[in-house]
């Protein structure tokens, strides 16, 4: 009973106090995407706007549990694959030709019928991200915060794959792409007086901190491997349209 009280007498406090500024944060990790993409497969995009592909995971977690974990996220890549139009080929018949020995791309793809092959390098969630300038929009600018150990850890999800086209052999490019919770969500935050204590405006506790985690808790975690996959799509999508 007592936090309770304290929390509103924090709240009404707050409400009446013209010196807290709420404030944001909109980092854009998306404009860090890092893309090599070879004519090869701009050119395979181009003529074949859905080709036929298969998920290949080259480092999948050993442990039993975050291996089921991981396996609904590939689950996830693939269905946003196929209703974004792509031909999901098994991933399953891959492995076993691979353990066969079989390394001729050619033959691997005669085998499933597939144009090319998606590894994911990475998919990890809660990257460190903290975030020192903010929008305060309180006065509708831009600021920087005072002090080295303020910030707002934006965590970030990231997809690394490599693209392989089968009848070639060869690579057709590598692609890493961003997502954090401050970017896709609004997430406001209060700013004391001297801006250097803050604390979640829809989560005021009655403490100020000195800086701010935005977890991607793991409920969230299929939700932003979608989000990831949609911008491979859309990337991929932009090698089929003729300038």
């Amino acid at each position: 009973m007592f936090k309770k009280i304290l929390l509103l007498l924090f709240l009404i406090f707050f409400s009446v106090s013209c010196a807290f500024y709420t404030a944001a944060v909109k980092p854009n990790v998306s404009s860090k995407n890092e893309i090599v993409a070879t004519e090869d497969l701009k050119l395979l995009l181009l003529e074949n706007p859905n080709p036929k592909v298969v998920i290949r995971v080259q480092n999948p977690p050993s442990n039993v549990t975050e291996a089921e974990k991981f396996n609904v996220y590939i689950n996830t890549i693939e269905k946003v694959l196929i209703q974004s139009g792509f031909v999901v080929r098994d991933r399953a018949l891959l492995e076993s030709i691979l353990k066969t020995g079989t390394t001729d791309y050619r033959a691997i793809g005669e085998k499933i019928d597939t144009d090319i092959i998606i590894d994911i390098i990475s998919l990890a969630f809660g990257l460190p991200n903290p975030v020192r300038n903010y929008i305060n929009k309180t006065k509708g600018i831009e600021e920087q915060f005072k002090k080295q150990e303020n910030y707002i850890d934006c965590q970030i999800a990231k997809l690394e794959v490599r693209i392989t086209i089968v009848n070639k052999g060869q690579l057709g490019g590598i692609f890493t792409f961003y997502v954090s919770r401050c970017d896709e969500e609004e997430l406001d935050f209060i700013l004391n007086p001297s801006k250097t204590k803050m604390f979640w405006k829809s989560n005021p506790d009655g403490e100020l901190y000195e800086y701010l985690v935005a977890p991607i808790w793991e409920g969230q975690r299929e939700y932003y491997t979608q989000v990831l996959t949609y911008q491979l799509v859309n990337q991929l999508r932009s090698y089929s349209k003729k300038n």
